[in-house]
C-alpha cells in the first residue's frame, strides 16, 4: 500500500489517489442488468462512482451461475440509492441472479500532483545501513502468458542518500499466491489474450538549486506517458476480437486476476489508443502484436487498479 499510494497517490481529501468503499449488497434480480444492478434493501456503506477529482471504483458481482464464491469485476459508472450502473456491462451468461453478492473494492488511480515520497534503507550487516530519502517513482505490470502470475514492478528514484548505523529490522513473509488470470476485456467484451503488460512510465526530476545543502530543493512527478503491449493468436476467429480497436480509436482496456473475495486484483485502461500492429510467432502460430498508449483526459483516468 505505502509504494501504491507513493506512485498513485494517497487518500487524503485534497489529493484523492486512492478511495477505500466499504459498501456490501446483494442483488435484487427485478431490475437488473448486466449493466445495471439494483440492490437489495438493507445494503450498507459506500459505492464511489464518477466525480471531481476521481473516476470510480470496482466492485465484484457474483456469478452464481458458476458457483457461489465466484466474482466478476466491473467498474462503477453511477451509483444512487442502491442502484449501481457499470462503465461496461458484466460478460456472465444470464447477469446476476437474485441474491448475489456485490462486494466493494480499493481503488488507486494516478494523480498528476502531491505526490508523497518513501524512504528506504540498504543493509549492508546487521548495523550499517544506506538509506535513500525522497523516494518517488514508477510503476508496471506484466502478465506473461495464461495462468501465469503477473507481476507488478516499481522504479524509484531518490532525492538524496546518507550512511547510517542502527539495528537491522526483522523480516516477515506472508503466504499468499497472487491470483493468475481470469478475464481480458476490449470494449467491455471478453478477448482472448496471450500476453499483456503496460509500463506507467511517470517521470520523475529534481529541482536544483545552490541555496540547498544537497543541490536539491524538490522532486516534481513531471510527466506521465502509459504505454502498453498485447498480442493475440491470429488464428481461427481471433482477429475479429481486435476489430473495434482500430488504429487511431479509443476503446477501454480491462484486466482481471482472480474470482475469490480478497484474491482479486484488476485494472481498467478507459482510453486506450492503439498504435500499431505486428505480427510474431508462439510455436508456429501467428500472433498479432499491439502496441498502445493510455491517453490522458482529465489527469486521473489512464489507468486504475483496484484490490476487491
Amino acid at each position: 500500500d505505502p509504494l501504491l499510494m507513493t506512485v498513485l497517490g494517497n487518500d487524503s481529501a485534497s489529493v484523492l489517489g486512492k478511495k477505500t468503499d466499504t459498501g456490501s449488497g446483494q442483488v435484487n434480480s427485478t431490475g437488473t442488468t448486466t449493466s445495471h444492478l439494483v440492490l437489495q434493501g438493507g445494503y450498507a456503506g459506500t459505492f464511489t462512482p464518477p466525480g471531481a477529482g476521481y473516476i470510480g471504483n470496482a466492485v465484484a458481482v457474483e456469478d452464481l451461475n458458476q458457483g457461489a464464491g465466484i466474482y466478476e469485476v466491473a467498474w462503477i459508472s453511477a451509483y444512487s440509492a442502491g442502484v449501481i450502473d457499470l462503465a461496461a456491462p458484466l460478460t456472465m451468461v444470464g447477469g446476476p441472479q437474485n441474491n448475489a453478492h456485490v462486494k466493494p473494492s480499493v481503488t488507486y488511480w494516478p494523480m498528476n500532483q502531491a505526490h508523497g515520497s518513501l524512504t528506504f534503507q540498504m543493509w549492508l550487516d546487521a548495523t550499517n545501513c544506506i538509506t535513500f530519502l525522497g523516494c518517488k517513482g514508477s510503476m508496471k505490470l506484466d502478465a506473461p502468458a495464461p495462468g501465469a502470475q503477473p507481476t507488478l514492478t516499481f522504479n524509484f528514484k531518490a532525492m538524496s542518500w546518507l550512511e547510517e548505523t542502527g539495528t537491522r529490522p526483522g523480516t516477515a513473509l506472508d503466504t499468499a499466491v497472487a491470483p493468475t488470470s481470469s478475464k481480458f476485456k476490449i470494449a467491455g467484451t471478453a478477448a482472448d489474450i496471450k500476453l499483456a503488460n503496460w509500463d506507467l512510465r511517470q517521470m520523475v526530476v529534481r529541482k536544483r538549486s545552490q541555496n540547498s545543502a544537497t543541490g536539491t530543493i524538490a522532486q516534481i512527478v513531471a510527466d506521465r506517458d502509459l504505454r502498453g503491449f498485447l498480442q493475440a493468436h491470429n488464428t481461427d476467429a481471433s482477429p475479429s476480437q481486435l476489430s473495434v480497436w482500430s488504429a487511431g480509436t479509443e476503446q477501454d482496456l480491462f484486466h482481471q486476476f482472480g474470482t475469490a473475495q480478497y484474491g482479486m486484483v484488476a485494472y481498467q485502461i478507459p482510453k486506450a489508443q492503439r498504435v500499431d500492429v505486428s505480427y510474431g510467432d508462439d510455436n508456429s502460430l501467428t500472433t498479432d502484436q499491439l502496441s498502445f498508449e493510455g491517453n490522458i483526459t482529465s489527469g486521473a483516468d489512464e489507468i486504475r487498479l483496484a484490490f476487491l
